[in-house]
């Protein structure tokens, strides 16, 4: 292997980095839950918006990405190392622009704009966060965690707690959001959602320059090279022919689609089918709570099984139970809340872990390649992630026009209510079985081999 990864002279990992990973995706999640699960929901109810043309902003969000996800990776990958590192910079650089562009999506003051002007501000404002800031602080953020530290368990441990992170912003998002952005008879409040815009917005930018102050790189990258369209495109036509990520690549893709694809269409599901907004907030919350409880037990499980092997399972498992759902058509709220929440658990594994196997393939990669991309590899995975979303929005979107749903009326028919109740079981649970068959089918990084790569870099940053 031609380059070394060399580490730097500094304080010893520890739970200063670890709480700084995690707070730094409490300010990636701030803006992403609201964008996630309330954006549809604000553009249709409130705006008068058709889910389809929603479900459209989604794909051309996607295809935008496509271009600044991997530009942006490459950019990180050949930024010059400065006394703080390669990564660090664009937490502080981008950390207000990223809130100010999440808090202009939810603007009711464009509620009496035409539906035309209506539908340019939700593209514009769209794009601005999520294809052009966000992915300009997202990228260099995951990447760092490939920089933290060259050892395998404290990579992991990162992982935990970013997702610990995830966990805990999305609880408590799941149970205040519902109270704020919804009236105690289910009505959405235009106001509110602009309100929570502006706060969440703040917030996460507070968090990322938290993590700046927090969270130190300690493996040193070779200085970056001067960009070439040729090489980027080599290093891409490499990735499409390594199997570790590809399997990762659609693995994530479909798990990333039935999650979003789930927490949008529950709120379609206890507005229009259980019409109980409050038990929403049992069901959001407790499903992100859930996940949260498996956190301590996460390393024993991926020294016991490996993470191909547990992830897999709790992804499968989580899908079986949405398509039982399907078939039982449950009419009690509770009962169905009780189910979601059970379905979180049984995926808690992964969604604990599940940022662990993007550094599990960068390393593999280097092993078999020579060359450390870690900014492109995480820039793709990153880019993945939202092709997942997209696909949700999408589907969802589109399905929603299909069976009849109509923006802004006050109460849908009962046919097409029960229609949404089909639609919020059987499509999060086929995309989640289908993600964990491909984790274990096509994902090739066992228990096995991971544990051999862990040695090889061990020895080399010894």
């Amino acid at each position: 292997m031609s380059q070394e990864n060399k580490l730097r002279v500094s304080r010893p990992f520890g739970m200063r980095d670890k709480l700084g990973y995690l707070i730094g995706n409490i300010g990636n999640d701030l803006t992403f839950f609201l964008a996630s699960n309330y954006f549809m929901v604000f553009y249709t109810n409130v705006m008068g918006v058709s889910p389809a043309m929603v479900g459209t902003l989604f794909g051309v969000a996607r295809l935008v990405d496509a271009f600044t996800d991997v530009g942006m990776g490459v950019i990180a990958d050949n930024a010059v190392t400065t006394r703080v590192g390669k990564f660090k910079p664009w937490l502080r650089r981008m950390a207000f622009p990223v809130g100010i562009a999440s808090a202009l999506m939810y603007n009711s003051f464009i509620i009496d704009w035409t539906p035309t002007a209506k539908v340019i501000y939700m593209f514009v404002t769209y794009l601005l966060w999520g294809s052009i800031f966000y992915t300009s602080i997202n990228i260099p953020y995951g990447s760092l965690a490939s920089v933290v530290s060259g050892k395998s368990e404290d990579r992991a441990n990162l992982s935990t707690f970013r997702s610990m992170g995830s966990t805990l912003i999305q609880f408590s998002l799941g149970f205040v959001v519902p109270l704020i952005a919804y009236s105690a008879d289910g009505k959405v409040l235009a106001d509110n959602f602009m309100w929570l815009g502006v706060a969440l917005g703040l917030a996460a930018a507070l968090c990322y320059l938290a993590c700046y102050g927090m969270v130190e790189e300690r493996v040193e990258l070779p200085q970056g090279e001067k960009f070439s369209v040729g090489q980027m495109l080599s290093d891409l036509g490499e990735l499409i022919k390594d199997r570790g990520f590809l399997g990762l690549m659609f693995s994530t893709m479909f798990m990333l689609a039935g999650l979003i694809s789930l927490g949008q269409l529950l709120q379609y599901m206890y507005l229009d089918y259980f019409q109980n907004t409050r038990i929403l907030t049992i069901a959001t919350a407790g499903m992100t709570l859930s996940a949260l409880l498996i956190a301590p037990f996460v390393s024993s499980i991926t020294k016991k099984f490996g993470k191909k092997e547990a992830g897999s399972f709790a992804l499968i498992g989580a899908g079986l139970i949405y398509v039982i759902a399907f078939v039982l058509r449950i009419q009690n709220p509770l009962v169905f809340a009780i189910l979601v929440i059970v379905a979180g658990m049984v995926m808690g594994y992964y969604t604990m872990a599940m940022y662990s196997y993007v550094t599990d393939v960068i390393d593999d990669f280097y092993i078999k390649r020579g060359t450390r991309k870690d900014g492109t590899i995480y820039s793709v995975y990153s880019f993945t992630r939202k092709v997942g979303q997209a696909i949700a929005g999408l589907l969802a979107g589109t399905l929603l026009t299909q069976i009849g749903y109509v923006s802004g009326a006050e109460q849908q028919t009962a046919e097409v209510a029960n229609s949404i109740y089909s639609l919020g079981t059987i499509l999060p649970g086929g995309l989640l079985l289908a993600a964990g068959l491909i984790l274990l089918f096509m994902y090739p990084l066992n228990k096995q081999k991971v544990n051999e790569n862990t040695r090889i870099i061990e020895s080399e940053t010894k």
